[in-house]
C-alpha cells in the first residue's frame, strides 16, 4: 500500500485521463465510484486494478479494500485534494477504482443472440442510456446495442446510473445501424422502432418471440435510414400537455410492454 498527495504524480495523471474516451479505450480501463459501484464490480469478476481511498472513509469500505489489497489490487491512500481531483461526483464516499474495461466481443454475442434485444440509434445522454441499460436488465432483454455516435456506455455518468447492470448486461458499441437491423431481420427478429409518429400505440401491438426494440435520439429520434427498415413504429400516446417522454421513460415503458407480453 502507497500513498500519494501530489495531483502531479504519474498515477493521478493517468486515472484522470480514464474521465475521457480516448484514454478509456486506449488503455481499455474504466473509472468506479463509490462502495456498491466496486463491490458490484468485484463480486461480477471485473478485474479490479487499483482501489484509491481516503484515510476517513468507515468500516464497510476499508474492509473492501483489505479484500481487494488481498486479491492482488494496488492500494493507494490519497489526501482529499487528490481525491477531489479525480472524482466525477459532488458527493464522494472517498472511494475510488480503476477496472478493466469489460470486453463484449460484437462476434461472438452475434453468434449467441438473445431473443430480446435493445438497439439505441445515436443516444446522447449518459443519464438516458444509465437507466436503459438498468431496465433493460430489469425487463429481462439479453442485449443493449449502441450505434456508431452514441455515448460511451463507460462514461463515468452512464455507470453510476446503471447501478451495476453494466457489469451483467452485454452492451456492444460503435454498431453500423443500418448493417445490424438487416442482420437480426434476416435472422427472423422483428424490428420495432419507437417514433412518436409510430402507427399504432403499444398497446396494440403484438410482438413475437425474438425481438429489437429501436430507441432513437433525445432530439430528432431514430434516423430514417433506420426508421424505414424497421418492421413497424411504435407510440407512445400521449394523454396529457407534454410534448414528448424522456428517451429513458420511453424506453422502460416499452420494454415493460414486450417483457409482459412477448410471444404474444
Amino acid at each position: 500500500m502507497k500513498k500519494i498527495n501530489s495531483i502531479q504524480n504519474e498515477t493521478i495523471k493517468r486515472i484522470k485521463s480514464l474521465q475521457k474516451r480516448k484514454f478509456r479505450e486506449k488503455h481499455a480501463e474504466i473509472i468506479l465510484e463509490g462502495y456498491r459501484l466496486i463491490k458490484d464490480a468485484w463480486e461480477n469478476g471485473l478485474k479490479i486494478k487499483k482501489v484509491l481511498f481516503l484515510s476517513s472513509i468507515d468500516g464497510n469500505k476499508n474492509s473492501l479494500v483489505e479484500i481487494l489489497l488481498e486479491s492482488g489490487t494496488e492500494a493507494i491512500e490519497t489526501d482529499l485534494a487528490v481525491f477531489d481531483h479525480i472524482s466525477e461526483t459532488v458527493a464522494s464516499q472517498g472511494l475510488l477504482a480503476v477496472a478493466e474495461m469489460p470486453s463484449k466481443e460484437t462476434d461472438e454475442i452475434m453468434d449467441g443472440l438473445p431473443e430480446f434485444i435493445i438497439f439505441l440509434d445515436c443516444l446522447q445522454d449518459p443519464g438516458n442510456l444509465g437507466t436503459i441499460i438498468r431496465t433493460a436488465d430489469a425487463a429481462g432483454a439479453g442485449l443493449v446495442a449502441l450505434s456508431s455516435g452514441s455515448v460511451d456506455a463507460y462514461n463515468g455518468k452512464v455507470i453510476r446510473s446503471a447501478a451495476g447492470s453494466i457489469f451483467h448486461m452485454p452492451v456492444i458499441q460503435k454498431v453500423t445501424g443500418k448493417k445490424f437491423i438487416e442482420d437480426l431481420k434476416s435472422r427472423g427478429y422483428r424490428t420495432l422502432a419507437a417514433d412518436i409518429n409510430g402507427a399504432k400505440p403499444f398497446g396494440e401491438m403484438s410482438y413475437g418471440k425474438k425481438i429489437c426494440l429501436v430507441i432513437g435520439n433525445e432530439g430528432s429520434g431514430i434516423r430514417s435510414e433506420i426508421l424505414d427498415i424497421c418492421h413497424e413504429s411504435v407510440k407512445i400516446p400521449i394523454i396529457g400537455r407534454a410534448e414528448s417522454l424522456n428517451a429513458g421513460v420511453a424506453a422502460g415503458i416499452l420494454m415493460y410492454d414486450i417483457a409482459t407480453r412477448k410471444n404474444c
